[in-house]
């Protein structure tokens, strides 16, 4: 029973958390402006909400197990709450220091295989922001930042080739992986490769998205090229 009491604390507490976090986010900025009697002290630069949010994150990040990610209200607003970063802020997700973006990338890659439709489709979407960003930037990237998004090319690309992948996530999935084949062009390469090798009762043409920059045109074209290249893929898988 004291266990129990426990985890429900954790629980009302990391969920209080993340609601007052998820409100900073609809500020741009924090203001810390100076009071009269403070005239004398140097002003302090503004504080973005994503930085205090992300602050927020590495508090709760460590209380976030797997038996805490089975409360279903909990596990929506955390995954809600990452993905709403990643969509303002995808330069601050990929500045985060290495363990706390392992951690991040753990949640997301658990989520992907264990929760429901809604959870993975905000999984798809945090990838799609965070390898187009990724993909874009001209500034310099921490190297554990494409090292531990690289996996997810693979987990991606397998979802989609599985049978019972829920075809109503196809569409945000194929522009998730269009978004990581821009990042890891020679990595995708060698999984259609290791694909078309597999087959040896059937011909498996490469699809080569072109071109392999993540702009919501292009996005948009592979995903209807995507799919029709999948249901070509699966028919033949099913031959086998």
């Amino acid at each position: 029973m004291a266990s129990e009491s426990r985890e429900e604390d954790a629980y009302r507490d990391i969920l209080l958390i993340m609601d007052l976090l998820t409100q900073l986010l609809s500020k741009d900025f924090i203001d810390f402006s100076l009071t009269e009697d403070d005239e004398n002290q140097e002003p302090e630069p503004n504080i973005q909400a994503a930085d205090i949010a992300l602050y927020g994150l590495n508090i709760i990040m460590p209380l976030m197990d797997a038996e805490l990610l089975k409360f279903p209200a909990l596990c929506s607003r955390y995954y809600k709450l990452i993905t709403f970063i990643s969509e303002i802020y995808p330069d601050k997700i990929c500045q985060l220091p290495q363990q706390l973006f392992q951690n991040l990338m753990a949640s997301i890659d658990i989520a992907l295989v264990s929760f429901s439709s809604e959870i993975t489709h905000l999984c798809m979407e945090f990838l799609a922001m965070v390898s187009t960003y990724v993909a874009t930037t001209r500034e310099p990237l921490q190297p554990h930042t494409t090292a531990m998004l690289e996996p997810f090319l693979k987990l991606v690309f397998d979802m989609l080739l599985h049978q019972n992948f829920d075809v109503d996530l196809t569409s945000s999935a194929s522009v998730t992986l269009f978004t990581l084949i821009c990042c890891f062009q020679e990595q995708y390469k060698r999984l259609v490769e290791a694909l078309i090798a597999a087959q040896t009762d059937a011909a498996v043409s490469p699809l080569t998205p072109t071109p392999l920059t993540p702009t919501h045109v292009n996005k948009i074209a592979f995903r209807r090229n995507f799919e029709r290249y999948m249901g070509g893929i699966k028919a033949v898988l099913c031959m086998k």
